[in-house]
């Protein structure tokens, strides 16, 4: 899913800027990409905490298997 935003936002944000910005839309467009900057903080949080649980789950799975091993071994 996030992948999706981020390719609506990137196409969003190319056809905003690809025109010369009027001196009244300059303060909206600036208020716009620091919120999409705030976006991606909260994102890149939640990106980390998503990766490190998946390292945890893979060290488990894998502890796992080399248990199952050692068992099948003896």
């Amino acid at each position: 899913m996030l992948a999706t935003v981020l390719a609506s936002r990137q196409t969003y944000l190319e056809q905003i800027l690809s025109n010369p910005l009027a001196e009244e839309n300059t303060k909206a467009i600036k208020g716009l990409v620091e919120g999409i900057l705030e976006q991606d903080v909260v994102f890149q949080s939640k990106i980390q905490d998503q990766k490190n649980k998946i390292i945890e789950l893979q060290s488990l799975l894998e502890r796992g298997r080399r248990a199952v091993q050692a068992y099948n071994g003896q």
